[in-house]
């Protein structure tokens, strides 16, 4: 074991304190141990310094060496840090260093830099006055050599220059030169704009119209100057608009336009040879007036196109023959001049055109289209000569592209025309009617669903008449109905003529027609069909008639006419539901109405006890008005509705009326026998009203009494009651016996027989057997 193992255990074991006893046991330590152990530990450290010592010396060279290469590493260190300290000094003195030598020469080359871009802008600035300067006496000598286009120039020339100087308000020069400019800028717009006042002028007069165009033009102080001249300032100026733009719209409203809309006018004379130019028009008051349409298609665009063309030569073929070096001045201020004409006058006059003339040469019918193309073309010719002369470009073919959609224009102005048609039809205060016999074409017709509401409006009987649902009765209906139905059949003949386009159009036309007729009518005619019953049975007709021409209106001219691949079929049978409708609400609203003016009859008697004079005469009046306002309802209805129809409404009516009497008489609480027999004459004269109920034909096997059993639910009710006011009490338990009152229940027989007979034993007898029913 090595001696430094040793005493690392001696230590180890003083520090832990193995040497120590028990507290049981514990003694002082004696001397010889101490110094075992002393003598241990030193054996042990001169163990370890010789182990020590031996491995120093062993490695003293390679130590040796190591050490002094750390030294010199050292020292070359301490070396560099010193160059480095050198360096830095030499760049960050403030006074020497580097790094504000760099700083100085940077602020030199900036201050060098400011005054060249200062010299820079100087001689800028000196050579832009230069320029004005020359500019501004340049003008003045082209000015002084009446040379308006080189004075335009310079104009311009100073412009540009005064854009190029810098923005400095405070410099005097700048604002003087900035007014000076104005001040030839609006000199030379002066005398352009009277040079053109005189190269051009439009005298009109009622009679009259006349165009001149000098070519030649003299002024005071300026003498005498050519046109082509003054166009080629104006062009050089770009500011064509302002200069020739009163001009064009002076054609425009003083010639063109009066032009289109008076076709008296025509070309009196025209000079082209003169200094000169001049066109003349005179308008042919003496004659008569007749429309561009009616003087022939080419009419119109024949002497428009003589208008555009004097004007075209007089300046724009002057212009052509321009001196040499200002032949692309010249004829750009040609181009110039015909497009401001163009853009001046173009749209107005072509809308113009459009409304006073193609618009009105659009056919009324599609036979007139197959000539529309002749139109067509002398639209095109013209409006290709004023491309030709520079007036409007490709793009702006108004009059041609109007013709292209002719089959649009025309659907619309037919629409347009229909639909007036239809609204003068509407708004005709012509209420005439017209008889219509029975027909039976294949189509669902008339509704038999006319009741008011909550009496009996479940009811629906069969028609011996009516023997087929495809039968339209004989009736009466308003003219307007049959006008309105021819209406629609001939625009749909002209459909099956047109092409795919105004075929689907007219067919949707039709429809519309007739939504206008059924939105429009009940409502405009609402306070007549309301206080005239005859009326609201015609309209009533009206709507079942159209309803039933409807049903076959699709089928009739399916085969006819054409929309092209891919479109629906024609159809109109979705609307006949609406029509239905409409015809039921209008004949039920006045079914409902004279319902309560029957029943305000009836309540004017205040009940239908007749126990006196009085009370006899109040109850005799109201059923003479009941009965004179059924007698004239049924002379207003019978001539027009169907028999069926007629007979359904009068059984309605009366059915209500009975219903209300059967009401008023079992209220009645002591019926004696005086006003018993008074009461059974009264309503014997309401049994009368069978003979509003006549058959059809004489060849029916019904009778009137059988026709107001058939229609009158409660008639043979109404009968039996008034039997009952008249028959002993025997005769009454007979009938019940047989079951002839089988149509009371039996609570209202007894109160019957209570009213009409005193309290006997016999009358206890018989109120308790018919409480009991009848034995079947």
């Amino acid at each position: 074991m090595a001696a430094a193992d040793v005493a690392a255990q001696i230590l180890k074991a003083v520090v832990s304190g193995e040497a120590k006893t028990s507290p049981a046991t514990q003694t002082k330590t004696s001397r010889h141990a101490l110094q075992h152990s002393a003598d241990v530990l030193d054996r042990s450290i001169t163990d370890l310094k010789f182990q020590l010592e031996s491995h120093i010396s062993g490695d003293f060279d390679r130590f040796r060496l190591q050490f002094e290469t750390a030294v010199s590493i050292r020292d070359e260190t301490r070396k560099l840090f010193k160059d480095l300290h050198n360096v830095a000094e030499r760049v960050e003195n403030p006074e020497t260093g580097l790094r504000a030598q760099l700083d100085r020469t940077l602020k030199e080359q900036k201050d060098a830099k400011v005054e060249l871009e200062t010299v820079d802008m100087s001689i800028s600035v000196l050579k832009t006055l230069s320029q004005c300067h020359s500019a501004s006496q340049r003008y003045d000598e082209a000015i002084a050599a009446v040379d308006f286009s080189k004075a335009a120039m310079s104009v311009a020339d100073m412009a540009n220059s005064l854009r190029q100087l810098p923005s400095l308000d405070n410099v005097i020069i700048f604002g003087l030169l900035q007014d000076r400019h104005e001040e030839m800028e609006n000199a030379l717009r002066s005398r352009l704009e009277y040079l053109i006042s005189q190269a051009f002028a439009i005298d009109t007069s009622p009679h009259v119209m006349k165009i001149q165009v000098s070519k030649n033009i003299s002024a005071p102080a300026i003498g005498e100057i050519s046109l082509l001249a003054v166009l080629r300032a104006i062009h050089i100026q770009s500011a064509s608009q302002s200069y020739f733009g009163p001009f064009a719209r002076a054609v425009l409203k003083n010639v063109l336009i009066p032009l289109v809309k008076e076709s008296r006018w025509e070309v009196l004379e025209t000079d082209l040879n003169s200094g000169l130019s001049s066109i003349s028009l005179k308008c042919r008051y003496d004659h008569e007036s007749r429309s561009w349409v009616e003087l022939g298609e080419g009419s119109l665009f024949g002497i428009l196109t003589h208008i555009f063309d004097f004007i075209h030569a007089s300046v724009c073929n002057e212009a052509s023959t321009a001196p040499t070096g200002a032949a692309d001045t010249s004829e750009a201020a040609k181009h110039s001049f015909a497009r401001i004409l163009g853009d001046s006058c173009w749209p107005d006059l072509s809308n113009s055109i459009v409304t006073e003339y193609l618009s009105r040469t659009i056919p009324d019918d599609v036979r007139g289209l197959e000539g529309f193309g002749e139109i067509k073309q002398h639209c095109a010719e013209f409006e290709n000569r004023l491309i030709e002369i520079g007036v409007i470009t490709s793009e702006h073919r108004t009059l041609t592209n109007y013709c292209n959609n002719i089959d649009l224009h025309f659907s619309n102005k037919k629409e347009e025309k229909l639909v007036e048609m239809t609204r003068e039809i509407i708004l005709n205060g012509d209420y005439s009617t017209v008889a219509l016999d029975e027909f039976r074409p294949p189509a669902v017709l008339l509704s038999k669903k006319v009741a008011i509401s909550g009496a009996g409006a479940g009811d629906t009987h069969a028609d011996d008449a009516h023997d087929s649902l495809f039968v339209f009765p004989a009736c009466t209906v308003s003219t307007k109905a049959v006008r309105l139905i021819q209406l629609a059949e001939d625009a749909l003949g002209e459909a099956a003529t047109a092409n795919p386009y105004c075929a689907l159009r007219l067919f949707q036309t039709v429809r519309s027609l007739f939504d206008l007729f059924r939105a429009v009518m009940p409502v405009h005619h609402a306070a007549i069909f309301e206080s005239v019953p005859q009326l609201a049975a015609v309209f009533h007709n009206d709507c079942m008639y159209i309803a039933h021409r409807v049903l076959s209106l699709g089928s009739e001219w399916r085969g006819k006419v054409h929309f092209g691949e891919g479109r629906r079929e024609m159809t109109f049978i979705d609307m006949a539901g609406e029509w239905r409708r409409l015809g039921e609400k209008v004949l039920n609203l006045q079914l409902a109405k004279q319902r309560d003016n029957l029943r305000e009859c009836i309540e004017s008697a205040d009940g239908f006890d007749v126990v006196d004079d009085a009370r006899h005469a109040a109850v005799e009046r109201a059923i003479k008005q009941v009965l004179y306002q059924l007698r004239h309802l049924s002379k207003l209805w019978k001539p027009v509705l169907p028999p069926h129809l007629y007979c359904r409404c009068m059984g309605i009516l009366l059915d209500h009326v009975l219903l209300d009497v059967i009401r008023e008489t079992e209220k009645l609480i002591d019926i004696g026998a005086e006003e018993s027999h008074k009461l059974h004459n009264l309503l014997l004269t309401l049994q009368s009203v069978t003979d509003l109920f006549s058959p059809p034909s004489s060849s029916s096997h019904h009778t009137p009494r059988s026709l107001t059993e058939h229609y009158v639910p409660h008639f043979n009710k109404f009968v039996q009651l008034t039997d009952l006011l008249d028959l002993s009490f025997a005769d009454i338990m007979a009938r019940f016996r047989a079951g002839v009152l089988d149509e009371f229940e039996a609570a209202e027989l007894q109160r019957l027989i209570r009213a009409l007979f005193a309290d006997t034993p016999l009358r206890v007898k018989n109120l308790e057997e018919i409480g009991r029913g009848r034995k079947v």
